[in-house]
């Protein structure tokens, strides 16, 4: 079962960098190219290669270091919104839970 609980977990932290990625993307699209946007991208590789690696703290660090990314990157843009960071801090918070389910 934890076998399975860790593919799940990995898999999941995957498709949010993946689907974070689209996101800024998409921004990229309707405001331009920003530096913020090479962070997300950092950001993004580290989060898909720390669940290939056997690095939980990596895995951590990486979910966590994209909530201050996100409240930057509104305050930036001018498009902060309290329901996107609140969304991000609980996705973050169950993913991690979930990886920590998974390793433990």
């Amino acid at each position: 079962m934890k076998i399975v609980l860790n593919i799940f977990s990995r898999a999941f932290i995957a498709l949010y960098a993946i689907l974070t990625l689209i996101a800024v993307i998409a921004e990229m699209k309707e405001i331009g190219f920003q530096s913020i946007h090479l962070l997300y991208f950092i950001g993004a590789i580290l989060l898909i290669s720390a669940t290939v690696t056997n690095l939980p703290w990596l895995v951590y660090l990486s979910l966590v270091l994209m909530i201050p990314l996100v409240i930057f990157t509104g305050y930036i843009v001018g498009n902060l919104q309290l329901s996107h960071i609140i969304i991000r801090i609980l996705i973050t918070v169950l993913l991690s839970l979930i990886y920590g389910c998974s390793v433990c």
